[in-house]
Order: C-alpha cells, then sequence, then structure tokens
C-alpha cells in the first residue's frame, strides 16, 4: 500500500523468535495502552495453519506472527511449522506483492523474492512458488488472489489463472477451507472498489459454485452443470445489482432510502443467492429453504441476514405483481409492513428476478455487460410505483402499530395467536 501511494490501516509485524500470543502478552506489559487482544488459532484441517495474535496499540489494530518454514510429510498434506527465516516465510507467501518486508532495524525494504516490487510496477499478480504448490496449500488463496487483482486493477499472470481453475484446487476449496474464511473474502470484495468485477472473476475461474455448499439432500439436483448455470444466473443478477447501484448513485434518483456501505454487501450475497431461492429439501419431515442452508452452513452469514434473505425472497412474487397492477394503497401498504426494513434489498432484488426471467443467456463466456434497456425499463416501472407509495403517504407503513391489539383480538375471536391475527391487524 505505501509503495502505490495508498492509504492503510493494516499492520502486520513478522517476529523471527517467537509465536505472536507470547509477543503480544510482552506488548501488554510494555505499552499498558492497549486494549483488544485476541488468538485465532491454527487449524491445519481448514487450511489455516498458522496462529496469528491480535493487538490494539495506541487505536490500531496490529496482527503478530511468527516466520514460518514448512516440511511435509509423505502420507499427509498438514504441514509441520516451525519457525522459519525471513526468506522461506516470503516463499511461502500467497503473493509476491505480499511477501514485502519492512526491516524496522534497518528502515529498509526487503524484497527476498526478488519479484515482488517488479510485479508492483508491472501491475502484476502471482505467487512466489509454483501457483499450484501455493493454492494446495491454501485453497483460499484462489479468492484473495481475484480480491488483490480487482483491488489494485492488476493482472493475474497466465500460469496462475490455470492453477487456480484446477479441479484439485476447487475440491480442496469446496472442502477443506472453512466457510467463514470464505465468507470473510466475499465481504472484503463486496466492500471494495469493484465488487461486480470481482464475482466476474470469480465466475470464470469457477469459484462460485466452489463456494456455495448446498444441502446434501440437493447433491444429485445440483450436478456440475446445473451448478455453472446457477453461478452465471448469480454473475447476472450481480452485475444487475451493480447496474442499479451505480445509477442510484450517479443521479437524485432513488429507490426507497439511502443505501449504505454494508446495505450494499448485503445486496450482492442477496444476489448470488437469488437463483437459488426457489429450492427445497425436505429434513425430518419438513421443508427447508436452500437459500437458508447456503446462509447459515455455507457462508455462517448471521441470523439477522437469514431472516432478512427470507423476507426478501418470500415477498419477491407480490412485489413483481403490484408492480404491474393499478396501485392498492391497502395492499401495497401491507406488503410494506410485511417487508418491514427489506424494503430496498427487495426491490433490487425483484428487478433482478425480472431481468433474469425477461433476458435469455447463453451460458459460456463472462459476459460483462447486461441488457441495459431491459433493467431501465424494469428501474422506471418500479420508480413509479415507489412514487405512488409517497403520494399515497404510506411511505412508513411498516412503521405503523396495529390499530388493534393482538391480545385484546384472539380473547375477542376466542382464537390462538398466528396468521389471522396478523391478517386481521393488517386489513
Amino acid at each position: 500500500d505505501k509503495l502505490l501511494g495508498k492509504d492503510s490501516m493494516d499492520i502486520d509485524i513478522a517476529l523471527d523468535d517467537m509465536c505472536g500470543e507470547p509477543f503480544a502478552e510482552l506488548i501488554k506489559k510494555a505499552i499498558p495502552d492497549t486494549k483488544g487482544f485476541g488468538v485465532i488459532k491454527k487449524n491445519s484441517e481448514k487450511s489455516k495453519h498458522l496462529e496469528t495474535a491480535t493487538i490494539q496499540v495506541f487505536g490500531r489494530w496490529i496482527d503478530l506472527v511468527n516466520l514460518r518454514s514448512e516440511k511435509y510429510s509423505e502420507d499427509s498434506r498438514i504441514p509441520l511449522i516451525e519457525i522459519g527465516t525471513p526468506s522461506e516465510d516470503a516463499y511461502r507467501r500467497d503473493l509476491t506483492i505480499n511477501a514485502l518486508f519492512y526491516n524496522i532495524n534497518e528502515g529498509k525494504l526487503e524484497d527476498l523474492t526478488k519479484m515482488g516490487v517488479e510485479d508492483l510496477k508491472n501491475g502484476l499478480i502471482r505467487t512466489p512458488l509454483d501457483p499450484m504448490k501455493t493454492f494446495l496449500d491454501d485453497p483460499l488463496r484462489v479468492l484473495r488472489t481475484v480480491r488483490f487483482a480487482v483491488r489494485f486493477d492488476f493482472a493475474i499472470v497466465p500460469e496462475v489463472l490455470v492453477a487456480a481453475k484446477d479441479s484439485k484446487v476447487l475440491d480442496m476449496l469446496a472442502t477443506k477451507v472453512s466457510n467463514e474464511r470464505i465468507t470473510k473474502e466475499l465481504d472484503l470484495m463486496f466492500a471494495g472498489r469493484a465488487p461486480r468485477l470481482a464475482v466476474e472473476k470469480l465466475y470464470e475461474l469457477d469459484v462460485i459454485q466452489a463456494s456455495f455448499k448446498v444441502p446434501l439432500q440437493l447433491k444429485e439436483v445440483f450436478d456440475p452443470a446445473t451448478k455453472k448455470q446457477k453461478a452465471f444466473l448469480s454473475l447476472k443478477a450481480v452485475q444487475v445489482t451493480n447496474y442499479l447501484l451505480e445509477r442510484v448513485a450517479s443521479s437524485d434518483e432513488y429507490l426507497g432510502r439511502k443505501l449504505d456501505p454494508p446495505d450494499k454487501d448485503n445486496l450482492y450475497f442477496l444476489a448470488m443467492l437469488l437463483p437459488y431461492r426457489q429450492y427445497q429439501y425436505t429434513q425430518k419431515g419438513k421443508k427447508l429453504n436452500a437459500y437458508e442452508h447456503i446462509i447459515n452452513e455455507g457462508f455462517k452469514k448471521p441470523h439477522t441476514f437469514a431472516k432478512l434473505a427470507k423476507t426478501v425472497f418470500e415477498n419477491l412474487a407480490p412485489i413483481s405483481k403490484f408492480t404491474s397492477l393499478p396501485f392498492d394503497a391497502v395492499t401495497t401498504g401491507a406488503l410494506l409492513k410485511d417487508l418491514e426494513n427489506g424494503r430496498e434489498y427487495a426491490i433490487v432484488m425483484s428487478i433482478c428476478a425480472e431481468y433474469l426471467e425477461k433476458s435469455s443467456f447463453k451460458f459460456v463466456e463472462v459476459e460483462d455487460i447486461i441488457n441495459e434497456g431491459i433493467v431501465n425499463e424494469l428501474f422506471l416501472k418500479y420508480r413509479k410505483w415507489i412514487a405512488a407509495i409517497h403520494e399515497a403517504h404510506i411511505e412508513n407503513a411498516d412503521k405503523t402499530k396495529p390499530h388493534f391489539d393482538g391480545t385484546e383480538l384472539t380473547l375477542l375471536l376466542d382464537v390462538k395467536p398466528g396468521r389471522i391475527i396478523k391478517f386481521i391487524q393488517n386489513e
């Protein structure tokens, strides 16, 4: 970041003779003004081979990790981690541009792979070692490769692209990398410079389908061809979402309240999930949604996001219907109450869903274009509906308290609390 003239809050300190946790304890003793302190334990079964300590000093978070060398036995892919030399550590890094050290003792830059500085100058993404070895060591590095390439607008060298698409690497990404680590990388991409470009590259490398953990009951349904098709539709939904966000950001037009960065991250996740919304599976006699499994067991997203996705996806059909019919304040107000805080998400996803239905695609190479005419036509239809909501003064219907108390209604009608009470209250 410094060599590229960019600001950075990311400080990693490499230790040459001890691990991160005991060094962090020494910092706490030497500097009283330390607040946060945590340790991310290694988990070699999930390709997290190194323990990292993190501590907050003078308001800055610092990661502490020892220099490492790795040795593999013939019968195991789990490495024996030892404290290594700076050179050994540099070659075990994910990318040459991430293998640069600043020697704080001598005040100088150290490029021990002899490639990092040149790759920064030339805008190239490459691995210090053979890319297959680097990716098999930790398949998450495929996602990191995409993230850094998009972040800096660098080109990925051909041999790295070939290795990233290798079936062994993708299989290990799907089975050996923890879901939380994958989600963290996606979060960083969606919050970054160009989420659309990141997803396009992930699709090109077949990473989208490797990242989605579908229920075991649907494994036969999601054969490789179907997974590729769904990944393509996820890509299209992300492209439409990105187009809508850019259009809203560059004008006074809006789709409801203004969307903050966290909202945009959620929108991109919802767009990725959109093609999976209609799939269900049975578990212990109960019908469950595939997208909820992907959220909870795959992405390991918070329960609040799973609730948001359920609210959004269950109301896509009513939104699409109401925007195509003469405006009715009562039914629209009831819908807005059902949507609660998911209104803007649901509107964007409904436009995406209609776009996917109206468009015909060839599931081949990455198409970095969408039919803007169709998107703009849908956008204007939904804008007209939103304008009607404001003209009817029901834009805050989701915050309106029911005229009748639910408990009193259950006593009056002698019925149990449930949908019938909510229906009466809405009416």
